[in-house]
């Protein structure tokens, strides 16, 4: 795939953007998006946004390969945080994480090599590590949030709500589609989406909608909404 419309390589150059430059995410997406095509957008978007929303937490799994990732290169730190997200939340291959992220390396940073060493030590080790026994610590990495908000939190609202809260934070928000009931009834089409080995459920709310529990490539949800 060339470089110009590779997702992993345009993901690195939005991070980029976002971490080193504090541009906004959202305003560099749009300065990105055209370039990915459709299919691989919903890929783009999640690996993109999951990556910032477990920021925290995957620094502290690379922590045990880099003693110190702030003398990387910023190409190649955000490489690593978005192969790290791949092989610690997505469902992508440990292979290809590792093939299709140092591919991106050759063309945004320079350091291969290493990438290749961390991620497959990422890849073979996916037992997390102990984490601290600190609660506020502990909650911090976990959830990807920062320690003060975390005592802030738990001041406010207890340890037990204070988790419940931080999971719900950093959960990936799901598509929620409405049934054409004309066509077809919600139950046929989530039998459907099943089938096809998209996960769905039904809304408990609305007697119309379906919620999608994982994101869904561009033509394939044109495809449902057609």
């Amino acid at each position: 795939m060339r470089k110009e419309t590779n997702p992993r390589v345009l993901a690195c150059r939005v991070l980029l953007e976002v971490l080193s430059k504090g541009r906004p995410l959202k305003e560099a997406l749009s300065r990105n998006i055209e370039k990915v095509p459709s299919k691989d957008r919903a890929f783009f978007h999640e690996l993109l946004y999951g990556t910032i929303r477990h920021l925290l937490y995957i620094d502290w799994r690379l922590s045990f390969y880099l003693p110190k990732p702030e003398r990387l290169r910023p190409e190649t730190r955000a490489n690593l945080r978005l192969g790290a997200y791949q092989a610690l939340k997505m469902r992508v291959p440990g292979w290809a994480v590792v093939h299709e992220t140092v591919e991106a390396e050759k063309a945004t940073g320079k350091n291969t090599k290493l990438v290749n060493a961390v991620l497959r030590r990422i890849v073979e080790e996916p037992e997390e590590p102990p984490l601290p026994t600190d609660t506020i610590k502990r909650f911090s990495i976990k959830y990807s949030h920062p320690e003060w908000l975390v005592r802030r939190y738990i001041d406010m609202f207890g340890i037990e709500e204070t988790a419940k809260l931080l999971k719900s934070n950093n959960s990936t928000p799901s598509l929620t589609l409405r049934v054409n009931t004309l066509k077809t009834t919600r139950e046929a089409f989530v039998e459907k989406l099943h089938k096809m080995g998209i996960k769905a459920r039904p809304t408990e709310f609305s007697p119309y909608g379906v919620a999608l529990e994982e994101p869904v490539e561009h033509d394939v949800l044109l495809e449902l909404l057609g």
